[in-house]
Formats: structure tokens, sequence, C-alpha cells
């Protein structure tokens, strides 16, 4: 018989690096991606997993940018990887969307920095 369940599922929110008292305080409130806790409530507004997603990806590229430019501060150095998160939704059948969280690591030459012979 078919059937649907109707919910949002609110995660805790990986802090903002900008916003942290400190940066002791900021690694105290890291959660690691399955350890963090979810929340489940009927009759919740549908786009509201994907909001959530979206927000948690923007805040982890700006902690990036922040991580990168403290670098070039501190240490006059490039990263030697991109790190990006993203969200991608896409519409299925019957009203149901699949939302795909992505992080890539790009390397600038390699893992190694190998180059061919």
């Amino acid at each position: 018989m078919p059937w649907t369940i109707t919910l949002s599922a609110p995660v805790d929110p990986q802090p903002d690096l900008a916003r942290a008292e400190s940066l002791t305080a900021y690694f105290k409130a890291l959660h690691l991606p399955h350890l963090r806790a979810v929340k489940l409530a009927p009759n919740a507004d549908p786009a509201f997993l994907e909001r959530c997603l979206r927000e948690q990806a923007d805040v982890r590229n700006r902690n990036r940018e922040a991580a990168v430019t403290f670098n070039r501060l501190t240490t006059q150095q490039e990263p030697w990887f991109d790190h990006d998160n993203r969200v991608v939704a896409e519409s299925l059948d019957a009203g149901v969307r699949r939302l795909i969280t992505e992080s890539t690591w790009r390397t600038h030459g390699g893992l190694f920095r190998l180059r061919p012979a």
C-alpha cells in the first residue's frame, strides 16, 4: 500500500568560525557528521531540510575561506587543495526530492605533487 510520511529533520548546526568566541570554543562545538543529532518534527515545511543543508554548506565554505585567509596572512602560503561543499537537489516522481550533500577536495598538482616523466 502506498504511503507518505511528511516531516522535517533539523540537524544540530555546525559552528560558524567567524562568530565563535575563540578558536577553542569553535573546536569544542564541532560535531562529526555521523554524530550529529537529528530531530524529527511532523507537519513541517517540506523545504526545511534542503534550506538547512544549504545553510550548513555555506557555513562550511565560509569557514574554509576564513582558514585559507588566516593561513595566507600567517604563513604566506597558498593551500595545496581546494575544499568545496554543496547541496544538489532534484525532483523525482510524486513530489519526492532527492538531496545530495557533497564535500569535494581538489588538489593543485596531485596528492604528492608527482608529475609524469
